[in-house]
């Protein structure tokens, strides 16, 4: 009971999309992904700490395919829980070859959590891999917690009596509520690169990056700026008492081989 005009545009995106779609089904046995790590240093040190996992998808004929692309159709599939799950194996066996105390951060979506042998799963590549759990960090965002929220709870509350630190990542977009500060177990508070910018801009962004480092203060967990830049957003963050930073100013994400490289200038060294 309607009609609608055909758009080429559109048709060329959808079409895309089956592609990604098709291919995406056949890449982890292919062994088309890879992991790249950007370092997050202390505020005041500027010594690496951890580095975040990155997911990077190497299409045989369209070359590197970014997350943005891929991800929302593994979750779409299905295909997030094996490929998510790839992704916790694959860090751990490469952050047990760091020198210590260097960790690894790794994303986790609402969907591998619906797994209850997940945390048994990490658990799992951690003893294979060797890698002490309190090298290992989940990062999780907010929207994890409408999967189940017991569910969600009970399995943080696992890794974390295992070991493993857990991150909440993009603090500050979407719906952000003080009260997950409260009621689940977190270590860590990522403030998302959209903030940056707009704190050097104006007095009221300014300030709201101030409330959410002051809460992270309050709660008694680390906070981490993602997207730093430039020397003066890292001396704003600096002032303000944020613990970590992460960003182009600090290293571009780097791959597995170069992750030994950043660890060992000499600032590092004498850190470890």
């Amino acid at each position: 009971s309607g009609f609608r005009f055909f758009d080429a545009a559109l048709a060329a995106d959808v079409l895309a999309r089956a592609e990604i779609e098709r291919d995406l089904a056949k890449a982890l046995d292919a062994d088309e992904f890879f992991l790249e790590y950007q370092p997050i240093v202390g505020v005041e040190s500027r010594v690496v700490r951890s580095f975040e996992a990155l997911l990077r998808w190497q299409h045989p004929e369209k070359g590197r395919i970014m997350p943005a692309v891929f991800i929302p159709v593994a979750e779409k599939t299905g295909l997030i829980l094996p490929l998510g799950n790839w992704v916790v194996r694959e860090a751990c066996r490469e952050a047990a070859n760091w020198p210590a105390p260097a960790g690894v951060a790794v994303n986790v979506v609402g969907d591998q959590f619906k797994d209850r042998a997940f945390v048994d799963y990490v658990k799992q590549c951690l003893a294979e891999s060797g890698l002490a759990p309190g090298r290992l960090t989940i990062e999780v965002t907010e929207s994890v917690f409408s999967v189940d929220e017991t569910v969600i709870r009970e399995s943080l509350c696992e890794l974390r009596d295992y070991g493993v630190r857990v991150a909440l990542d993009d603090f500050g977009v979407g719906f952000s509520s003080i009260n997950n500060l409260r009621a689940f177990p977190i270590d860590q508070l990522k403030i998302d690169r959209s903030f940056v910018r707009a704190m050097m801009e104006t007095k009221r962004d300014a300030e709201l990056v101030d409330i959410i480092l002051k809460l992270g203060q309050t709660f008694q967990v680390a906070t981490t700026v993602e997207g730093i830049e430039t020397e003066g957003q890292l001396d704003f963050i600096r002032q303000r008492g944020a613990s970590e930073a992460q960003g182009f100013l600090i290293s571009a994400p780097v791959g597995a081989g170069d992750v030994r490289r950043l660890l060992q200038k000499p600032e590092n060294r004498l850190a470890a």
